[in-house]
């Protein structure tokens, strides 16, 4: 799944995306949604990072009960959009025109159908991080 989505989601051209692996990345998850999270957490990056930075992935599986995915940006969230991030045309888009503002609530309405949580950490100083950890099995499974 992880894979997949790297691959078919180019960077824009001025965007080095890198990604790091660890552990086993596998588990009982939806396939699909978790193609859409991380495509939605991608092109949240892409468009919100500063210009010509980076974008990092990191995917951790060294824990037996979960698998912990994070994607840093270089941008940063405003002080007053950062608490309603998560909420449906609340994601403080520059410009609306480019999407509806429900990438981030359909993403994390994928996380909490896993069994998973899902956040985010942003300062001037630190960038973007969002952190999502993910039970190896999902309830439903």
């Amino acid at each position: 799944v992880w894979r997949g989505v790297l691959e078919e989601l180019p960077p824009p051209a001025n965007c080095e995306v890198q990604v790091s692996r660890h552990g086993d990345l596998g588990g009982q998850w939806d396939p699909d949604r978790l193609s859409q999270l991380l495509s939605n957490l991608l092109v949240n990056a892409y468009d919100h990072r500063s210009e010509n930075s980076p974008v990092e992935v990191r995917l951790d599986g060294s824990s037996s009960d979960h698998v912990v995915l994070e994607v840093w940006n270089n941008g940063v969230i405003t002080t007053d959009v950062l608490p309603i991030v998560f909420e449906p045309l609340q994601s403080g888009r520059r410009d609306r025109r480019a999407g509806l503002g429900l990438g981030l609530y359909i993403g994390r309405e994928v996380v909490t159908g896993h069994g998973g949580t899902i956040r985010v950490e942003s300062s001037e100083a630190a960038g973007t991080r969002f952190v999502v950890d993910l039970p190896r099995e999902s309830p439903a499974g």
